[in-house]
């Protein structure tokens, strides 16, 4: 086997000069990133990330608890005091059902959807904009009554049912399969 057959042999290679490191360059030759010596190619330590080692930090209950603490007043727009004003004026409790907040039960923030104003991407509400504290079914259904009110309404209004009493059993045809 040649030297030009050898995938180390230093034809194949970048070969700049690194004088903080001493050493020339071995990555193959038109590399686009930074130039690396031959034991900082086998020193990979800067490939390993803990996201790519595979490992992800949602597995780590410690570090999940210290991203939404974080993050978590950012995204409703006031301050750490506000909501713990805001939490006390409601007596620790849901703001709909009335049942207490506690370790497993989740706080989610009201808001008005219509109220926030769009210029600040990385909060989901405002400080104007936030009705209360609700747990997360209060806030779920909320969400579903909001969305789908004047629907709710209308069928409320009309009543399909009442029809069916009016009418009768006897007044309405059964429908058949057309065959």
């Amino acid at each position: 086997m040649s030297a030009t057959d050898d995938p180390g042999a230093a034809g194949d290679r970048c070969g700049k000069w690194m004088p903080r490191k001493r050493a020339n360059c071995a990555r193959m030759l038109g590399h686009k990133s930074e130039c690396r010596s031959a034991e900082a190619l086998a020193d990979r330590r800067w490939q390993k990330t803990l996201r790519r080692r595979g490992g992800k930090q949602k597995d780590d209950p410690a570090a999940v608890a210290r991203w939404r603490r974080a993050h978590k007043f950012k995204r409703l727009g006031i301050t750490e005091d506000e909501f713990n004003e805001l939490l006390a004026a409601q007596g620790y409790r849901c703001g709909i059902c009335r049942q207490p907040f506690g370790e497993t039960r989740r706080v989610c923030a009201d808001h008005d959807h219509a109220c926030h104003e769009k210029s600040d991407r990385s909060a989901k509400a405002c400080r104007k904009c936030i009705r209360g504290l609700l747990c997360v079914p209060c806030n779920t259904g909320l969400g579903f009554l909001e969305d789908c009110g004047e629907k709710i309404n209308a069928y409320l209004t009309e009543q399909p049912a009442s029809f069916l009493r009016s009418v009768g059993r006897s007044g309405i045809e059964p429908l058949t399969p057309k065959v």
